[in-house]
């Protein structure tokens, strides 16, 4: 993009070869094989490549080799494992029809390898992928290797975090015979959405700390309680805006009320009623599939979404694509 600048051409070059997927430099750093398995039972796991990581950065022998170094971990090949899933940016929203038969037709795939679980490194194809599972009734789940947020004892340290699992999370510096992490500091910082009042219980489980010698390392862990999220109350533009299969409203609630979330054709004819209730206090991601309260397609077009609350009206404008 830059490579014809006279004032950008090098520094864009130097950019350009400082860059690694996070696969990519674990595999060039000479990563180990954990000594537990992520998961209570062997599992089936099958890799999608995305297009920006096998196409556009080459990168395709690395996130397998990270596969294949789990233990209890089965990394069964998928076929087509290089072709798009149809999410390509904003192609499943300009062309709806062929994006759809390019995730039927990677759904379709995915069940032939009995995985329980698919690796993809691209938030588009994430989304998109699990949304041809969740609408084939599968229970295929789609993971990311990067779920948690570093504290700074890790981010300070140069170390990094993974999490192979929902519910765990593993630190890693790759320092060669340096002396690992020191100090005290921030570990990670989990988040999660409170759905009922009471205690969350959360609890280490437990820890499996190793020196640079791969020696077992005693550790101090303890949790500490943190004051609960307030919010005001808002609504968020709808995504993706413009849409084709589905869009996704967000708004958040500073008290307990009433809310009631509809939307409306530019006549002022109700056209679909999203959420009408008693909502806590809390924030709220609802999709919406572009149909009416009969369940027939609307017609593409302008459409206003109207969130009502104690605390006042909001008004959104979305977009349906043909």
């Amino acid at each position: 993009m830059l490579a014809d600048d006279p004032a950008y051409a090098e520094r864009a070059q130097q950019w350009d070869h400082k860059l690694r997927d996070v696969q990519e430099w674990l595999v060039e750093a000479g990563c180990r094989a954990p000594t537990q398995s992520p998961f209570d039972r062997p599992t089936t796991v099958t890799y999608h490549e995305s297009c920006h990581l096998v196409h556009g950065q080459k990168v395709s022998r690395q996130p397998r080799a990270l596969l294949k170094l789990l233990p209890g971990v089965t990394l069964t090949e998928l076929p087509e494992s290089s072709w798009c899933c149809g999410s390509a940016g904003i192609y499943a929203l300009t062309q709806p029809d062929q994006a759809d038969a390019l995730l039927k037709r990677k759904v379709g795939h995915i069940a032939t390898t009995g995985a329980q679980i698919v690796a993809t490194a691209n938030p588009g194809c994430h989304l998109q992928i699990a949304r041809g599972l969740r609408d084939a009734a599968t229970r295929v789940q789609v993971v990311h290797p990067v779920s948690f947020t570093a504290g700074d004892a890790v981010l300070e340290q140069g170390a990094l975090l993974f999490s192979a699992a929902p519910g765990s999370v593993d630190g890693a510096m790759f320092t060669g015979t340096g002396q690992g992490f020191t100090g005290d500091g921030e570990f990670a910082t989990l988040h999660f959405q409170v759905v009922t009042a009471g205690d969350p219980k959360i609890a280490f489980a437990g820890t499996d700390a190793r020196d640079n010698q791969n020696h077992t390392v005693i550790l101090a862990t303890g949790v500490t309680a943190v004051t609960p999220k307030s919010f005001v109350t808002a609504f968020a533009p709808a995504m993706p805006n413009p849409f084709g299969r589905s869009t996704t409203f967000a708004f958040s609630l500073a008290t307990a009320g009433r809310a009631d979330l509809e939307v409306f054709s530019v006549d002022g004819r109700r056209v679909r009623t999203i959420t009408s209730g008693l909502r806590d206090a809390g924030e709220y991601r609802l999709e919406w599939n572009g149909a009416d309260d009969s369940g027939h397609r609307i017609a593409p077009g302008v459409y206003y979404a109207r969130l009502v609350t104690a605390q006042g009206r909001f008004t959104r404008v979305v977009t349906r694509l043909e």
